[in-house]
C-alpha cells in the first residue's frame, strides 16, 4: 500500500511512483503524440525508446508477478481473488504497451497509433490497479 500511495520515501523523490506514475507515464506519450502531430518527430531523441521498453517492461513485470502472487495466497478469498482479477487486467493493458516499443526499436509510421493506444492502455492500467488496491485494503481491514 504504501508504495501505490507514495508513504514508501520520508523525503518525495523527483520522480514518481505508485498510481501516480501511470499519470506521468500517459502524460510522457500524450506530449509524444503532439510532438509527432507538429510534423516534429525527428526531434524525438531515440534514448527515449530504450527507456520506454525498460518503463514498459519493468512495469508489466512487476504486475504480472503481482497476479500471480495474489492468485497463490488467494486460497478462495474473494477479495484476493478480485484483486488477482484486476492485476490481471492491469498485465494485460500494460502487455500491449511492452509489446510495441520491445518489438519496434525506432520511430516508425504507427508511432502515433502506438502512443495513442500505449495511453489508453496506460489508463485502464492505472484504474484496474486502483480497484486492486482497494480489494486488498478491504481484505486488511477485515
Amino acid at each position: 500500500m504504501n508504495h501505490a500511495e507514495q508513504k514508501e520515501w520520508t523525503d518525495r523523490p523527483k520522480y514518481q511512483n505508485g498510481l501516480l506514475a501511470y499519470d506521468l507515464w500517459a502524460s510522457l506519450f500524450e506530449k509524444g503524440a503532439m510532438i509527432i502531430e507538429a510534423g516534429k518527430g525527428n526531434n524525438i531523441n531515440p534514448d527515449i525508446w530504450d527507456f520506454a521498453t525498460y518503463y514498459a517492461g519493468h512495469h508489466y513485470s512487476a504486475r504480472c508477478y503481482a497476479r500471480e502472487y495474489l492468485k497463490s495466497i488467494a486460497k478462495g478469498n474473494d477479495l484476493i481473488t478480485q484483486s488477482a482479477s484486476c492485476y490481471e487486467m492491469v498485465s494485460s493493458s500494460l502487455k500491449t504497451v511492452w509489446d510495441y516499443f520491445s518489438q519496434n526499436q525506432q520511430v516508425d509510421a504507427n508511432l502515433l497509433y502506438a502512443l495513442s493506444e500505449s495511453i489508453k492502455s496506460i489508463k485502464r492500467a492505472k484504474i484496474a490497479e486502483e480497484d486492486g488496491i482497494n480489494f486488498i485494503k478491504e481484505y486488511l481491514a477485515k
